[in-house]
């Protein structure tokens, strides 16, 4: 990672491909992981259980019109500082 969040976010579309995760098409993943302002950095560091816990509950709790996340959700992998 070189600290680029649009390259950061695409390497977490790619290992969403590489694990076969059906959450979503990646443009969609993609914007919902930019506008939520999570830690990508973070997200990417996780093992594959913390990872597909956090994409799943973006996937399901980020809400686009708010920017917020519904279901008292909170991504274990915190947000961008």
């Amino acid at each position: 990672m070189n600290g680029n969040i649009f390259e950061d976010i695409a390497s977490v579309t790619n290992r969403i491909d590489k694990l076969k995760l059906t959450y979503g098409d990646r443009i969609s993943t993609f914007m919902d992981l930019e506008y939520s302002n999570v830690d990508v950095r973070k997200l990417l560091s996780f093992d594959d259980f913390n990872f597909i816990h956090d994409i799943a509950g973006i996937a399901r709790n980020f809400n686009r019109k708010t920017k917020r996340f519904d279901n008292c959700f909170t991504p274990r992998c915190g947000f961008r500082p």
